[in-house]
């Protein structure tokens, strides 16, 4: 997913920072999420996303592990819905390593089906480190604390229509030093 150089840089970055929070701000979702095939009980991982390039993800996730716990959130996009959840290794034990919000897109999609798109209850199942995810449209809100981040997932009932009306889909936080997310 990313070069030898660019994993480098932010490896290193991340083992040196000695600052309350991390972001990692990116176009594609670090969660690895599996779905099924439409039809089929076969589980299936994005192939343009991080879970795509498994050993590199593990790679990351194992960094951020070992040097940075409970204080990295990675926000990312370019999914067209809004995602939040945590960050576990694949092919570890389950603990949470991280958080993740992955923000909606704010028109493309037009006004978006919400919870019943198949594409929400398939990724839904099975993927118990997601804790929210809704097909409509809008826009992460962040605010930073000491102690707390706190992620407003923002939606609009309509984009297609002047005047949609603007409301929270779900509010999280991640506590400094605590990995993982927990709702608001």
């Amino acid at each position: 997913m990313l070069g030898d150089r660019q994993e480098a840089w932010l490896f290193d970055q991340l083992a040196r920072s000695t600052i309350r929070w991390n972001l990692i701000g990116q176009q594609v979702l670090l969660m690895n999420l599996l779905r099924e095939r439409e039809g089929s009980s076969e589980r299936l991982t994005g192939m343009d996303t991080w879970s795509g390039y498994m050993h590199s993800r593990r790679r990351l996730l194992d960094h951020i592990d070992k040097h940075r716990p409970g204080n990295v959130v990675t926000v990312s996009g370019d999914a067209h819905l809004h995602f939040a959840g945590d960050l576990i290794q694949d092919n570890g034990d389950g603990r949470v390593i991280s958080a993740e919000f992955s923000a909606t897109s704010i028109t493309s999609g037009a006004d978006g089906t919400g919870d019943e798109n198949p594409r929400v209850k398939s990724a839904l199942a099975g993927n118990p480190e997601l804790k929210a995810i809704t097909d409509k449209r809008g826009y992460l809100l962040c605010e930073v604390g000491r102690d707390l981040w706190h992620a407003d997932l923002k939606i609009l009932d309509k984009v297609t229509e002047p005047d949609g009306i603007l409301t929270s889909y779900a509010r999280f936080g991640v506590e400094h030093g605590r990995p993982g997310i927990i709702r608001l």
